[in-house]
């Protein structure tokens, strides 16, 4: 019964989350594998008994969808989804290609279907909360097959009738004691095409794998007809794909010759430590198709950090990273996705190195966040996420002496210790009053650092949180209802109401390094058991994402109590009762103003924020 609770509590962070990652105003820097540009929401862990509106009650329509998509998506994303349409040419964010096959084959229709629902709004997409459940799913189902060409789709069917018909039945109604796809609509809805590809190729519980039996390609041939079958009718969904990959041939007649031409990729490796600058150092060159890794190519940097690849094939959806090893650490260029790359052209991917150091007296914490929670009256429930900067040059690294590069202390009493990423031992070491962290941490913002424990409780109780490095600003958040904080450094900085669930959020500015944050927690009711049964440590490591974006709301609100009522600058000033659309609108021309020249940075940065707040607000409403 407590996994039911669980999953119900993890559904209900995913929902705040979809309510507040578009609005707050955060970066959310991680290593993202290729390809790039794609937006999602962490949602394969939904609850059956969410299933209902979360997954399509009856098989999505491609054809009414694609009615749908022509009058409120082809403006941004273009006719045949390649992310060109007039309006979205003109953000300031590249709209992802949803046409592209390297991109959609690793989409989950259940994420697409939040995204439409929820909206992206650091991106400029509204919610679409206009279309009922019915049409947003079918949709979803018309953007699916906008990446789905003739000759695959063709293929996929001769792979399906041979191997897998005789099970799935030949519309994917089942047999055999084989659930049907149209039955249970949460089965393909959460897995996109490669996952599909991989049960296929490897196999699942009474199912064979066929991996050694049919190519490769043939396998992802097949995945995409079967995710044809989820919908009320495979043809419509064929018919669309034919209709597009038409349109694009005679749009763009040179995308399917585009193999054999080549590019040549340069760069410049630039030492950013300022130090001699290493000879020898070897660049390699990856290319990715459908996110795995198909060619390397290997050259020397010259002296004055130079590299060349020449010759390179370019292959439409292809995507290109240069990385290099230096003092045992990997180096990388940002991402190239070669999506209309002219043949014979160029393209540029420097690399940064930096050199390391052991002294961490260049560190600082950006923001440090506080989540209480708790599941009995017995038990508080606590995430601390730290996100740090590294003001220096180097690559603050561990000197082997067991105090890692930053040493955390835990409340006295803590118990069942949990990290995002590693476990006692490894990476953190355990010390006499918490835990070292010996991970590299590489210059500027971003390095996050994050993990869970449980305190014992009776009723009340006082936590002493360290402060291992200065912090900027602390959120603490806490679920109205369950229990009192009070605390001489925090503000009470008012509550937002998510989704249904009441937040209490507190802030304090400015905490030294050394210094002890200190809170005193009491019970508001005995036997009251926290939200829906409670959340696990487990699953709060899990939703790390949701942490960020939620406490990111309460940085919000920190930076607008300490900087006051906003500036307004310019005749764009009165912005009382705009529409979605208009405020949307407001930031894109607050854009272009900032690039051209005509509002200082500060100006423009405090404008948009306040933009940005109004548009969130809109949301929520």
């Amino acid at each position: 019964m407590s996994f039911i609770y669980n999953q119900k509590h993890r559904l209900l962070i995913v929902l705040i989350l979809s309510a507040l990652l578009s609005g707050c105003g955060i970066s959310l820097a991680a290593d993202v594998t290729p390809p790039p540009d794609s937006q999602s929401f962490s949602a394969s862990d939904r609850s059956e008994e969410a299933s209902g509106s979360l997954y399509p009650l009856v098989p999505p329509d491609p054809a009414n969808g694609k009615l749908i998509y022509l009058d409120k998506c082809a403006a941004c994303h273009g006719a045949l989804g390649m992310g060109d349409g007039p309006q979205g040419l003109q953000l300031s964010v590249a709209v992802p290609p949803l046409g592209d096959p390297s991109l959609a084959r690793g989409a989950r229709p259940v994420e697409w279907y939040q995204m439409v629902t929820e909206g992206n709004l650091e991106r400029f997409m509204p919610p679409f909360r206009s279309l009922d459940d019915r049409q947003r799913w079918d949709v979803v189902a018309y953007a699916l097959t906008l990446s789905m060409r003739t000759e695959t789709l063709e293929e996929g069917q001769r792979v399906y009738e041979l191997n897998c018909q005789s099970c799935h039945g030949v519309q994917g109604e089942g047999s055999q004691g084989v659930s049907g796809w149209k039955q249970d609509s949460s089965q393909l809805a959460q897995m996109s095409i490669m996952e599909i590809a991989s049960v296929i190729a490897g196999g699942k519980g009474t199912m064979p794998g066929f991996s050694g039996q049919i190519d490769p390609s043939q396998i992802v041939s097949a995945a995409t007809y079967a995710r044809t079958l989820s919908f009320s009718d495979p043809e419509p969904a064929g018919r669309a794909a034919a209709e597009s990959e038409a349109e694009l041939r005679q749009r763009e007649p040179e995308k399917e010759s585009e193999v054999g031409n080549t590019i040549t990729v340069k760069g410049q490796v630039i030492h950013a430590s300022a130090q001699e600058f290493p000879e020898g150092l070897v660049v390699t060159l990856s290319g990715y198709d459908d996110m795995a890794r198909v060619f390397d190519a290997q050259t020397t940097v010259a002296e004055d950090g130079t590299f060349i690849f020449t010759g390179i094939e370019m292959i439409h959806a292809r995507t290109y990273i240069a990385s290099t090893q230096f003092q045992g650490m990997t180096f990388n260029s940002d991402a190239f996705h070669n999506l209309d790359q002219p043949p014979g052209g160029e393209i540029n991917l420097p690399i940064q190195i930096y050199g390391t150091t052991t002294d961490s007296t260049a560190l600082r914490v950006d923001r440090m966040h506080l989540y209480f929670e708790f599941t009995n009256p017995e038990v508080v429930q606590v995430v601390e996420l730290f996100l740090v900067n590294n003001t220096s040059n180097h690559v603050v690294v561990d000197d082997g002496s067991g105090r890692g590069v930053v040493s955390f202390d835990l409340p006295s009493g803590a118990q069942n210790l949990q990290f995002q990423d590693g476990i006692l031992g490894g990476r953190y070491l355990p010390t006499e009053r918490g835990f070292a962290d010996t991970g590299s941490i590489a210059p500027g913002a971003g390095t996050q650092i994050l993990f869970a424990y449980d305190l014992p409780f009776k009723r009340k109780m006082d936590i002493d949180i360290s402060i291992p490095l200065d912090v900027e600003a602390a959120i603490v958040m806490l679920p109205q209802g369950t229990m009192d904080l009070q605390s001489d450094q925090l503000q009470f900085m008012g509550q937002r109401d998510i989704q249904g669930v009441m937040i209490n959020l507190y802030t304090a500015a400015g905490l030294q390094s050394n210094s002890v944050l200190e809170m005193t927690l009491s019970s508001r009711a005995p036997g009251f058991n926290g939200l829906q049964g409670g959340l696990t440590s487990e699953i709060l490591i899990g939703v790390s994402v949701f942490t960020i974006a939620v406490m990111g709301v309460g940085y919000w609100l920190y930076r607008q109590w300490r900087s006051g009522i906003l500036a307004r600058t310019g005749p764009e000033a009165a912005l009382e009762g705009e529409s979605i659309d208009e405020l949307m609108d407001a930031i894109i021309a607050l854009d272009d103003r900032y690039k051209a020249g005509e509002i200082p940075e500060g100006a423009y940065l405090q404008r948009r924020t306040e933009i940005k707040d109004r548009l969130k607000g809109q949301v929520l409403e």
